[in-house]
């Protein structure tokens, strides 16, 4: 069964799925192909209402959470399509609370975003309204780490609401006090309402400053890059001059961004391996022995794996005339039984999206993917960066919410396992 993990407290760009636990479920494949990777709600809708068809009785157990995570994408849409009656009758319906939390506080903000602000308020009140009442009752058993992070969720969504709706002033209320609770450094997702707040209030200067640290740190947001951009033009209207700013942030972050990543830096020995790519020929990925191999453990049914593909694209073309680094990626997890079928789709996916990623083929035995196992993967996607000494540098599971900072830590750690650390700090 293909399950998405939110991670941390539901607010990563990408989910990762338990690959372990999709084996031998068709549900998960359709409800992902028909529900998770198409763009019309009317057909989203369609999609979902046949798989439930098609298996009668199967939205129980297990198989909740798949049917929840298809329900989260059809609320989103509906969100977008300003619909928040039917987002709220479709909140009714899931029964995760993970699922049903993510999807209220996500729906709202993309409510507000379409003009619904007054609408993404009603949506988040039930729930603030009673954890309010229990914040208030002091009782510290009630404190639990998943109440925690929902009541820093529902409070962050909230916040990002009145700030769509102008209503800076009870935003930064709200917002205030988790803000001085948490490090902005480590916590990147409470500085946005904080900082627009502070801006809509007419603190120009003061958000400026902090929006600054946050490119320096390499954690702004787009919004907040975009509001940065409104503050300096306001102040000194020089868009060149703007550019200038940037460009200096630019490298400090960059420096700061290798520092940061030299501490994740690991060494463990790389299991070696053999398999075939896409087109019958056999890799071995001890013939690779000197140069660094990025390795990406993915499938053709996994929506994150396939979101992080224009990211590994940005990777691939910063290297794509250094014979020094390889870049494999292999399927793995496969639900397709037949081999054959299976290796012609993730070939077919490739050619169709111009990727000139070399896909190897990771088919299941019995029920593992025998590389994936080897290498300890319970995810997709997951990432490895081998240095030419045959040992892993990096591990990498989940992205960043912005594609270009993703792209360049890649980039950098890269650099790392191909230069030595010696050369890069």
């Amino acid at each position: 069964m293909k399950v998405l993990f939110l991670m941390g407290l539901l607010g990563a760009a990408f989910l990762q799925v338990n690959a372990q636990s999709l084996l031998n479920n068709p549900i998960g494949e359709k409800l992902s192909s028909g529900v998770l990777e198409e763009t019309y709600l009317s057909r989203k809708i369609s999609a979902f209402n046949k798989v439930r068809a098609d298996y009668p009785n199967s939205d129980t157990g297990l198989n909740t959470a798949l049917y929840d995570q298809a329900r989260y994408s059809i609320v989103i849409s509906m969100a977008e399509a300003q619909q928040p009656l039917k987002v709220k009758e479709m909140i009714k319906t899931m029964t995760s609370r993970g699922y049903k939390n993510a999807a209220t506080t996500n729906a709202a903000v993309k409510l507000a975003e379409v003009g619904m602000a007054n609408e993404a308020l009603t949506l988040l009140k039930p729930a603030m309204d009673t954890m309010e009442f229990i914040q208030k009752q002091g009782d510290s058993q009630a404190f639990t780490p998943e109440f925690i992070g929902n009541y820093t969720n529902y409070t962050i969504a909230k916040a990002k609401v009145l700030n769509k709706k102008g209503d800076y002033r009870q935003a930064l209320d709200l917002i205030k006090p988790l803000y001085e609770q948490h490090d902005p450094n480590s916590f990147t997702r409470v500085q946005e309402p904080y900082i627009i707040a502070l801006s809509g209030l007419g603190k120009k200067t003061e958000a400026f400053e902090l929006i600054k640290h946050a490119m320096l740190k390499s954690s702004a947001t787009v919004a907040l890059r975009e509001e940065a951009k409104e503050i300096y033009l306001d102040f000194y209207g020089n868009e060149s001059d703007y550019s200038v700013f940037v460009d200096s942030t630019a490298g400090v972050a960059k420096r700061r961004m290798k520092e940061s990543i030299a501490s994740k830096l690991m060494e463990r020995p790389a299991p070696d391996f053999v398999l075939t790519d896409v087109k019958g020929r056999e890799v071995s990925l001890n013939s690779f022995k000197g140069k660094v191999v990025m390795l990406d453990f993915w499938s053709t049914w996994c929506t994150p794996c396939k979101k992080s593909f224009p990211v590994m694209q940005k990777v691939f073309n910063k290297f794509r005339h250094d014979t020094s680094v390889v870049f494999l990626f292999v399927h793995s997890f496969e639900t397709e039984r037949d081999p054959k079928k299976a290796t012609s789709e993730a070939a077919k996916y490739m050619m169709e999206n111009n990727y000139p990623f070399r896909a190897l083929m990771d088919l299941r035995s019995t029920t593992d993917s025998r590389v994936a196992k080897l290498f300890e993967v319970n995810g997709l996607p997951s990432k490895f960066i081998i240095d030419g000494k045959g040992n892993i540098r990096f591990s990498l599971s989940d992205l960043d919410e912005d594609d270009d900072v993703e792209a360049e830590e890649i980039v950098q750690m890269i650099g790392m396992a191909e230069k030595g650390m010696q050369s890069v700090l």
